[in-house]
């Protein structure tokens, strides 16, 4: 203002009027200003105390409310609302708005212009010496969209950001072109753009939007409309006053002239961006969001039928889950982030963490936030150690705490999964579908549910009472199609190929069955098993058939259902139970009656319960002592393989003999029958810990040592029939 009143002339008691706070023409004012044909450099200031008010100390006005135009104001130190304009010193405060305004006259009179830039149209003022002024903005301003970031937080995905790239700057002549993220929720589809973004703001125009339905979608246009302004217009008309003619247009006029713009030859290179467009539900509002003549479109989508369905070019990139190493830098990543404490978590934990949530970005962050914040604070216990014992436990509902925990700033794990369900167009008849197929989801046994769906059951109908899903088992194949189709459509399910089965993600198995409920549970355990003992009544239990009890196993073992909450008829229960307790292989070699005849000598299913829960807690404590002894392995293998070898010596490579006889020590040490207990799990980690040391022999040069451990690994397996 004082430079203003001093060369020009202009300050008046109008202009204070109008800066008034609280001044309802504000809006309109910062609109016309955002409008202007050359925006001049300007300074925003705001009191840095707070100003005492009845006695009590209040922030009267904050750096933001102070700011203007996208430029948050400085703080003055020691002034409060009061004294923020008049000084008493020529100190402090004094000195910080007189260096602003000496900057803003070098900017806007001849002192700027004798930097060298070119002045561009002199504004003449009568009675009052020329102002001239360097061209404002530059030349090369590139316009931005909301959301973007001022740094990179991506990790990993360098193949596919390669490729992305590639693409984008393949785009030539009138080639319109749109490519589109696609896989499932979480995944990791909005940090691609956004790293996009980052990436080409620099070098052309750039705009994201997100939006949820109509309304939401139209003020996302028109905010990117008035962040440009009247020079929409002026490739279109020359020499005219384009900014009286912006004026007079409406919202939904200026959003149609944004988009013919896109259109310009000028504009080729923009790239506008649209997070989650599947979000919006109505075709026509997702063909909306994509401007016809926008040359370059990104997108991200759960559905990947979208891509298909557009009538434009379109390449699909599907974000698939990340490999263990990204995984373990990501989470490094996050804990670096989240915390100044010292967390001490193993290289090899991370990896046992990445392959529970399997690739997924969303759920690693979630996993090493919930450890630090939550199951750090229990002192008693490695914070690493008890989430993996958490995930791999009976104890369903700690699981479910941390698929339902979220940050201050974020989503859950549960609440992704749920917008996924949401997005069903056939909810009622895809959800019963989808828990079925959970239930028969297994990351050991790749089964095609479809097999099962597809067995002969001619007396299906005359146990319909006992069936609550009946419509499940007897959909025909074009119906059953029609709901795969949904759930792939929602990304809840994909298919590695076309001809094989729809495939879960470990978490989406997890987070159905959670959603299910404890009785959703129990009712699918007991119309699977009542199928399956039915089948084996008329003798027609087939191996597929087989697994899927093991299945139901596995799934009342993870999710702690006893024989007492199995419903139905008492032979079923007993046939379960014995069926739990001798094995399937015993169970399906003798006959109906047999098993009759036994039911006297089988436990109870209180009886069975208690033991099976004794049996799950020692299990438990046994894969405890697995994963450690993994994880020590993975630590030694790591710290050989890191050694300067300037610095091995005799007394190292000593050294490190003596670790590993050790960790055999502990190893030889674990009571091998108590595998037994708990199946598959535990006996594959068994194997593991036998490769981790296959791994970690050959770096110490001990071929003896190495051959003597390939063949008691092979003797493990053989012993409980697992693939050497």
């Amino acid at each position: 203002m004082s430079v203003s009143e001093l060369t020009l002339g202009v300050r008046s008691h109008a202009i204070v009027d109008q800066l008034r706070s609280f001044n309802p023409a504000s809006v309109d004012s910062e609109e016309a200003f955002s409008a202007m044909e050359k925006i001049p450099p300007m300074y925003c200031l705001v009191e840095g105390e707070k100003t005492k008010v009845a006695g009590r100390a209040r922030t009267v006005v904050t750096q933001a409310s102070a700011g203007f135009h996208g430029k948050t104001a400085d703080k003055i130190l020691n002034t409060d609302h009061h004294t923020i304009c008049k000084f008493d010193t020529k100190f402090g405060g004094y000195m910080a708005v007189l260096d602003r305004l000496v900057k803003l006259k070098v900017a806007i009179t001849d002192e700027g212009a004798a930097s060298g830039d070119s002045v561009q149209n002199p504004r003449k003022f009568p009675g009052y010496p020329r102002v001239t002024a360097p061209k404002f903005p530059p030349a090369t301003r590139w316009y931005e969209g909301k959301y973007l970031r001022s740094g990179s937080q991506l990790v990993g995905r360098t193949a596919i950001l390669e490729e992305m790239v590639e693409a984008l700057d393949d785009q030539h002549g009138d080639t319109v072109r749109s490519i589109a993220f696609t896989g499932i929720g979480g995944i990791g589809k909005t940090e691609l753009l956004l790293e996009l973004a980052l990436r080409y703001r620099v070098s052309r125009n750039v705009f994201f939007i997100r939006a949820h339905d109509a309304v939401s979608l139209d003020q996302a246009f028109l905010e990117l409309t008035l962040s440009i302004g009247h020079d929409i217009l002026a490739i279109r008309y020359p020499g005219v006053d384009v900014h009286a003619m912006w004026l007079q247009l409406g919202p939904s006029e200026r959003v149609n002239a944004f988009r013919t713009w896109l259109g310009e030859a000028a504009n080729q290179p923009s790239l506008f961006i649209v997070d989650d467009i599947d979000g919006m539900l109505d075709d026509a509002l997702i063909q909306a969001a994509l401007p016809r003549d926008a040359q370059c479109i990104l997108f991200s989508t759960r559905d990947p039928s979208i891509v298909r369905s557009l009538d434009r070019e379109c390449k699909e990139l599907r974000v698939n889950p990340m490999d263990v190493d990204e995984m373990a830098s990501l989470m490094e990543s996050v804990l670096r982030r989240s915390t100044n404490f010292q967390i001490d978590i193993t290289e090899g934990e991370l990896e046992a963490i990445a392959k529970i949530v399997d690739g997924h970005a969303l759920a690693a962050c979630r996993a090493i936030s919930y450890i630090i914040h939550v199951l750090a604070q229990d002192a008693n216990s490695r914070p690493a150690d008890a989430f993996l014992d958490m995930m791999d436990s009976s104890n369903w509902k700690a699981r479910l705490r941390f698929l339902e925990y979220k940050p201050r700033f974020g989503q859950s794990i549960m609440h992704t999964f749920h917008i996924s369900l949401q997005r069903l167009r056939r909810r009622d008849d895809a959800i019963p579908l989808l828990e079925f197929i959970a239930f028969l989801s297994s990351e050991t046994d790749s089964l095609d549910f479809r097999q099962f769906l597809d067995v002969e059951r001619p007396w299906l109908a005359a146990i319909k009472e006992d069936l609550p899903n009946y419509r499940t088992f007897v959909h025909g194949m074009a119906d059953r199609s029609e709901l795969l189709a949904e759930l792939e459509n929602v990304s809840i399910g994909l298919r590695p190929s076309l001809s094989m089965p729809l495939r879960l993600h470990p978490l989406w198995v997890e987070c159905t069955l959670q959603q299910a409920k404890h009785n959703g549970r129990c009712r699918w355990l007991c119309q699977i098993i009542t199928l399956c003992y039915e089948s084996w009544r008329r003798k027609e239990f087939t191996g597929i058939l087989r697994r899927v009890v093991l299945h139901c196993v596995e799934v009342a073992r993870s999710f702690d259902i006893g024989l007492d909450l199995v419903s139905g008829a008492e032979k079923l229960r007993d046939w379960f139970g014995y069926f739990i307790q001798h094995g399937v292989e015993k169970t399906i070699g003798e006959e109906p009656e047999s098993i009759a005849n036994q039911q006297s000598q089988t436990p109870s299913p209180a009886q069975l319960s208690e033991d099976n829960g004794t049996q799950s807690e020692k299990a438990n404590h046994s894969l405890i002592e697995k994963r450690r002894l993994l994880a020590d392995c993975k630590d030694l293998k790591n710290t050989i393989s890191t050694q300067d070898p300037r610095l091995k010596t005799t007394e190292t490579h000593q050294s490190w003999m003596g670790r590993i006889r050790n960790l055999l020590k502990r190893f030889y040490e674990q009571d091998e029958s108590r595998d037994k207990i708990k199946g598959a799990k535990l006996q594959q980690a068994h194997l593991e810990i036998y490769d981790a040391f296959i791994e970690v022999v050959p770096l110490v040069h001990n071929p003896v040592l190495l051959d003597q451990l390939k063949r008691r690994r092979q003797d493990y397996a053989q012993q409980y029939g697992l693939y050497v």
